[in-house]
């Protein structure tokens, strides 16, 4: 199954392909302070290469937006088991 669309009136769940310079604010280190990801660096490369690793199937990646403004993005995994 391929990663759809899910859209209410405000909120849209949209597949993600491409990482934004956004995206990349997003992984500061306030908005980071008590995630493991804070003991990296973010960069659009870098991002890029986490959205490659969904394959659309079994693991599957959403930029989320609220009124049209991207706000943030979920994941969510396949058990083919």
């Amino acid at each position: 199954m391929k990663t759809i669309t899910l859209e209410t009136e405000r909120l849209v769940l949209k597949p993600l392909h491409h990482a934004t310079k956004k995206m990349v604010e997003w992984l500061n280190p306030t908005n980071l302070a008590f995630s493991e990801q804070r003991h990296r660096n973010h960069n659009i490369a870098t991002q890029q290469s986490y959205i490659r690793a969904f394959d659309h199937v079994t693991s599957h990646i959403w930029l989320i937006t609220y009124d049209k403004t991207p706000i943030g993005t979920i994941t969510a995994y396949r058990d083919m088991n």
